[in-house]
């Protein structure tokens, strides 16, 4: 049992080692599909992908399932041979979670990035981020995280290559950036000139992430500043304190308890890429039909019961009905009958003397991957309602029921 307490979390916990010229990290900011190493090391390896994650077992193929496993295998072979982090990337908005796990650990100096692409054009976002092109990223990265991880990061591209045929070049690599001297390598006649460079010392001068945490018996609660900060602490939570739990869906660590969660400032959007949160908006929250789709949020908003309720319970606020202004997402005659049903199931707007609150329900949320889209969709809807009761925005709660990253080795 956790005892119970307020504590800030420093999400890096920096401290300078002087002799080591590096920076003491904490590997509990983790993402899926990536094998965490020695956290002083300088260099990290991503591998192209082209197959399926099997985050839900039932949904990919026995070739999706052995390739994940070979893959996988041989991110375990390259953190033995001393890379900080070896993982998988299979889309071009995975560059969003390599970033933050790189620009998690001002030790990585150097990312290696090999494979062969599929229809995902990943290989324009690693050269558009090399040659400083940020308008063909623009679509996957906030200019801030786009800056400082050219700052921080040189890449070693090996775009197009087998990492099985290559991992003894990988090898010789991340060998060559643990020497204090520029040490030549040579691959396919081309030259890489490799050497630990130490930590990236303006990470040291800049704001770390804080975040007010709290146990009680039964209940976390985290309250964060924005929702970047809100995503990378709940992130630390659930490696902090989760457990594995097995079932239909997978494998999945989970925390123990539900998860309340305060967003105190939720239009303060620093740090994420509005362009692939516009998309998702538009397309989860205001797509209001569905083909292939079992239910989009927008439709079980404003049409699934045949009436706006979004609508409606802003016209119960505005007379006084405050109380009432109710919406929910879960239809138990529909619900319990099927595999794929809402996981956010209900939202609540609530004025508080001059400023509108939002607290909604969420029973199952993937929060390494779902949790800022979700949180910057709801920020849009409380704007929204803010915009038309002319009241300012205040908070937005969170009451998570299992929040969880999916484990998949």
């Amino acid at each position: 049992m956790l005892n119970s307490s307020t504590l800030v979390f420093n999400l890096l916990s920096l401290k300078i080692s002087k002799i080591m010229k590096k920076v003491k990290v904490s590997w509990n900011f983790k993402f899926p599909h990536v094998i965490y190493g020695n956290p002083f090391s300088p260099i990290a390896v991503c591998v192209i992908y082209k197959y399926r994650y099997p985050d839900r077992g039932m949904e990919v193929t026995e070739e999706d399932l052995n390739q994940y496993k070979r893959h996988i295998d041989l991110c375990k072979r390259l953190v033995s041979y001393g890379a900080a982090v070896a993982g998988l990337q299979n889309t071009e908005l995975g560059i969003v979670f390599v970033t933050e796990t790189l620009l998690s650990n001002p030790n990585i100096r150097w990312l290696i990035v090999i494979g062969k692409v599929g229809g995902h054009r990943i290989d324009l976002v690693y050269r558009c981020i090399k040659s400083g092109h940020y308008k063909g990223i623009s679509n996957y990265l906030s200019r801030d995280l786009f800056e400082r991880f050219r700052k921080q990061i040189r890449i070693i591209d090996l775009i197009g290559n087998d990492p099985f045929e290559f991992e003894k070049d990988l090898k010789r690599l991340i060998e060559a950036a643990y020497q204090e001297e520029p040490t030549k390598v040579t691959i396919n006649n081309e030259s890489f000139i490799l050497y630990d460079m130490g930590a990236y010392e303006e990470a040291l001068h800049e704001q770390s992430l804080e975040y007010e945490f709290l146990c009680l018996d039964g209940l976390f609660l985290i309250k964060a500043k924005n929702i970047r900060h809100a995503w990378l602490s709940t992130i630390n939570l659930v490696n902090t304190y989760g457990h594995v739990v097995i079932d239909h869906r997978g494998k999945r660590l989970t925390l123990p308890y539900p998860l309340l969660l305060i967003v105190k400032d939720p239009l303060d959007w620093d740090g994420l890429n509005i362009a692939s949160m516009e998309e998702y908006f538009n397309k989860s929250f205001m797509k209001l039909d569905f083909t292939d789709e079992r239910y989009t949020y927008g439709n079980r908003i404003f049409k699934w019961f045949k009436v706006n309720q979004f609508q409606e319970a802003l016209n119960k606020m505005k007379a006084s009905r405050l109380t009432q202004a109710h919406i929910t997402l879960y239809d138990p005659s529909h619900d319990f009958y099927s595999d794929e049903i809402p996981c956010l199931t209900e939202i609540h707007l609530k004025l508080n003397k001059k400023e509108i609150n939002l607290r909604a329900s969420i029973r199952s949320w993937d929060v390494s991957r779902a949790l800022p889209f979700n949180l910057y969709a709801l920020s849009k809807l409380l704007k929204q309602a803010s915009e038309e009761l002319k009241v300012s925005v205040g908070k937005i709660i969170v009451v998570s029921d299992e929040p969880h990253i999916y484990v998949t080795y």
